[in-house]
């Protein structure tokens, strides 16, 4: 758990008004914001984060981090207590992995129901496609550098396998993966969700159709992630 060095769980919040994101000047929400949430936006993610005196976050409760960072503690298969049509803008790195077809599509289409008429959500996760690519390539360029970027995470500090099918495989079964996209794969769970198939558009890192997007992609897992626009008709 990722502690801070305050932390205030505010009264009266949720349910969450459009109202008061405007108060608070919060326009984005960031679904699956892991252990680093962003100012200006509304963080949400399952795990809790901890403050001074052992405090915590709780689940379906806003809290205030540093004074600077604004959380809810929920679970993104679930339905968000946020009033409709509430965001310019929607972002998801890394989630949508964790969850099967028919998941996905109710997580869109939860995030559909809070995006204003011609936001966007952009979405990132790891491209199915760089994985086959990587395995069918002689010269294994991806899997290299991938392999060189795995070595610094902690659990393979006794080394990465220098195998591509053990490369492949990592991707489905070592981190609570459920399904692995590719970008057809991610338009067919958007349609489905309520989006025109026209709206999902692919683009690269820091290549969103909004600036503020663009900002918000990582660049640890530039390597291996696929990224797509998805906008509400306006």
């Amino acid at each position: 758990m990722k502690e801070f060095g305050a932390l205030e769980l505010l009264e009266g919040v949720p349910p969450v008004g459009r109202a008061w994101l405007e108060e608070n000047d919060l326009r984005g929400l960031d679904c699956g914001c892991g252990k680093h949430p962003t100012a200006g936006w509304l963080n949400v993610d399952f795990r809790p984060f901890g403050g001074p005196d052992g405090r915590t976050s709780a689940p379906g409760r806003i809290a205030l981090l540093d004074e600077a960072f604004y959380f809810l503690e929920h679970d993104l298969r679930e339905p968000l207590p946020i009033e409709d049509e509430s965001f310019a803008w929607i972002y998801s790195s890394h989630l949508i992995e964790h969850t099967r077809p028919p998941e996905a599509i109710r997580m869109l289409r939860e995030m559909r129901r809070l995006l204003r008429p011609g936001g966007l959500i952009r979405v990132s996760a790891p491209s199915l496609r760089r994985y086959i690519e990587g395995y069918l390539d002689p010269e294994r360029a991806f899997f290299e550098e991938h392999r060189r970027r795995l070595s610094s995470i902690p659990i393979f500090a006794d080394g990465v396998p220098d195998r591509p099918a053990w490369m492949v495989n990592q991707v489905f079964y070592l981190w609570g993966h459920r399904w692995i996209y590719d970008v057809d794969e991610i338009r067919y769970v958007a349609v489905e969700a309520g989006f025109d198939p026209s709206a999902v558009v692919e683009t690269g890192y820091g290549e969103s159709q909004a600036a503020e997007l663009s900002a918000m992609d990582p660049e640890g897992r530039n390597d291996v992630s696929l990224y797509v626009d998805i906008r509400r008709e306006a």
